[in-house]
C-alpha cells in the first residue's frame, strides 16, 4: 500500500517535471527556411486539368498540386503539351521544356 502511493508521487513528480521541462525548452518543430523547390509538372486539356472560364488553371491535378505544395513548399511550373508528347519526353529521359 506505501509502496503504491510512493510510485504515484513518483510518477506525478515526473509528468510534473517534463511538463516544466517542455515548458522552459520548447522544440522548434517548424522546416527550414531555405530556397523553394521547383518542380516542373506536364500540363496537357483533361477532366483532371482544364482551365476555367477566367483561364485559371482548375481540376483534380491542380487542386492536388496546390495541397502537396502547402506541405512542402515548392513551386510548381506546369509544362503544356499533349499527352503523348510529354509522355515521349518521360520516356527519353528528357526534361519537359
Amino acid at each position: 500500500m506505501r509502496m503504491k502511493r510512493i510510485l504515484k508521487r513518483i510518477g506525478v513528480l515526473l509528468l510534473l517535471f517534463a511538463f516544466f521541462i517542455n515548458l522552459a525548452l520548447p522544440i522548434r518543430a517548424e522546416a527550414e527556411e531555405k530556397e523553394p523547390k521547383v518542380v516542373r509538372v506536364g500540363w496537357y486539356e483533361s477532366s483532371f486539368c482544364y482551365y476555367d472560364s477566367f483561364g485559371r488553371r482548375c481540376g483534380i491535378d491542380y487542386e492536388y498540386h496546390q495541397k502537396i505544395s502547402a506541405y512542402t513548399g515548392w513551386t510548381y511550373e506546369y509544362v503544356e503539351g499533349s499527352w503523348p508528347e510529354l509522355l515521349q519526353k518521360l520516356m527519353d529521359g528528357r526534361s519537359i521544356s
